[in-house]
């Protein structure tokens, strides 16, 4: 099912960021100048695409899912395995690192590992959270200068082009490049310059051509793909007349709210009520106030000087696996490997306060809630907080005294089970949120998102920006 168009969907916009190519059918191009280029069909009614490829492109990490289309179904497969990081796991760092003629050197855990471990070679730059280049909100002057000669396009062309690369590894001969389709995430503010600009990335990174049909690659706003899970996962939001999304990411969490009706067919109709985003509180910041901890509380400065620059980096790694995934109010403490279990001189020096075990070192619950986790939580319950005093109150409150029906948690922070205790403590005990929930593999609900979005129809999204508008 294509989208309903209106005489209202055809808008001027400015020409896009990069130049049509020689031989480009004029058509097109004329097209491309008086056609907003995100206000395409998601579905497309046809078989020429035999799998499709989504890639939620995130600030700090990135992800990436794809599913073979078979005659009544998609069989998904999750890219859990990338290359030089410890074990499966789906998430991959938007990083890279360029040598000293600006060519691209490394990309995702090889360019984050030359940075952690101290392996850069003289000369070598390294960059990440560039996709904030894309972000009109951001102030340039906070943003590190980029690499002489590129623009932050090319950065992210870079990334995804090695990203492709990968992942096509994992697609079945059987299934050739022009039989596949792309679908990017984007935020939900982003403008119509910064979707032009990640169109032109994807081009220069070759996911696809600058004359391929512009509906092979689609962009979808997150918050979007989010609910299109949740509604194809049958997660309880039947019945809601809203639903509020936490999407607690790297660097960023992104609120939104929805409405759900009918249109006067019956067809499930999305209305966004209201979107809030932030840069100060996703879960990197829980990893930096943990470092922080270990090398001026549990370790100390003079100790840290002592040790090898692989020690910190390594505790850093297992708080992570192992921690912060895993924290909750039921266990007393916690372990992470001790670097100097075997030294006596670097064992005299540690802080009274701190305890060691053997090889472990000794974290209570109460000093990583009070030192690493509730500072960032904090300041996620206030968006919660503001993001609810944006909700109309209840009209009938025979029927329901809670402003908010329903809000899930997801992103790659959103399955933490202290989190999500939390927010259902703080709102659901004075009936301001119904029900708090979680889903399986939430860092995950994007992409997954975005798959179900490309091959069926899931929900008529209302535009923000012209209401009576649908879109499929």
């Amino acid at each position: 099912m294509g989208a309903c168009y209106s005489q209202e969907n055809y808008t001027t916009v400015p020409p896009p960021a990069y130049s049509s190519p020689p031989g480009e059918p004029e058509q097109r191009r004329n097209n491309r100048s008086s056609i907003d280029i995100e206000e395409l069909p998601y579905h497309i009614d046809d078989n020429r695409y035999k799998a499709v490829i989504a890639i939620d492109f995130g600030t700090t990490f990135s992800c990436c899912s794809w599913g073979k289309i078979e005659t009544t179904d998609m069989v998904v497969k999750d890219v859990e395995k990338w290359p030089n990081q410890v074990g499966n796991y789906p998430k991959i760092p938007t990083a890279v690192v360029y040598d000293s003629h600006g060519n691209l050197h490394a990309w995702g855990q090889t360019a984050e590992n030359l940075v952690k471990f101290g392996r850069m070679p003289i000369g070598y730059l390294y960059y990440s959270k560039f996709k904030l280049y894309l972000d009109e909100k951001v102030m340039r002057s906070s943003l590190p200068p980029l690499p002489p000669g590129k623009t932050s396009v090319h950065l992210i062309a870079d990334y995804l082009r090695e990203m492709h690369k990968y992942v096509l590894t994992k697609i079945p001969n059987s299934i050739s490049r022009d039989q596949i389709r792309y679908c990017l995430t984007i935020p939900a503010s982003w403008s119509p310059d910064a979707k032009r600009a990640m169109r032109e990335a994807a081009i220069l990174g070759e996911l696809v051509g600058p004359l391929d049909n512009t509906e092979r690659l689609l962009l979808i706003t997150e918050p979007e793909a989010i609910m299109i899970y949740l509604k194809e996962k049958q997660l309880g939001i039947e019945g809601c007349r809203n639903v509020m999304i936490c999407d607690v990411r790297g660097h960023t969490v992104d609120m939104s709210t929805f409405a759900i009706g009918r249109t006067p067919n019956g067809q499930q109709t999305l209305h966004v009520i209201s979107l809030k985003h932030s840069e100060s509180c996703g879960s990197t910041f829980i990893d930096m106030a943990m470092e922080n901890y270990l090398r001026n509380v549990k370790l100390g400065p003079s100790l840290c000087a002592r040790l090898h620059a692989r020690s910190v980096p390594v505790m850093m790694n297992s708080f992570v696996d192992t921690v912060k995934r895993n924290f909750k109010s039921e266990t007393d403490e916690y372990r992470i490997p001790s670097p100097v279990h075997n030294d006596r001189a670097l064992l005299d020096m540690l802080p009274p306060t701190t305890l060691i075990d053997g090889i472990d070192l000794i974290l209570t619950f109460e000093e990583l809630q009070q030192y690493v986790f509730d500072p960032v939580i904090r300041d996620i319950l206030h968006l919660i907080r503001d993001q609810i005093r944006q909700l109309p109150a209840p009209v009938n409150r025979h029927q329901s005294s809670y402003v908010c029906d329903k809000l899930v948690l997801v992103g790659e922070f959103g399955e933490s089970e202290y989190l999500l205790s939390r927010v259902q403590e703080e709102f659901m005990r004075i009936n301001l949120i119904c029900d708090v929930e979680t889903v399986i593999h939430a860092g995950l609900a994007v992409v997954k998102g975005i798959l179900l979005c490309s091959t069926e129809v899931v929900f008529v999204c209302v535009s923000s920006t012209h209401p009576n508008v649908y879109y499929s």
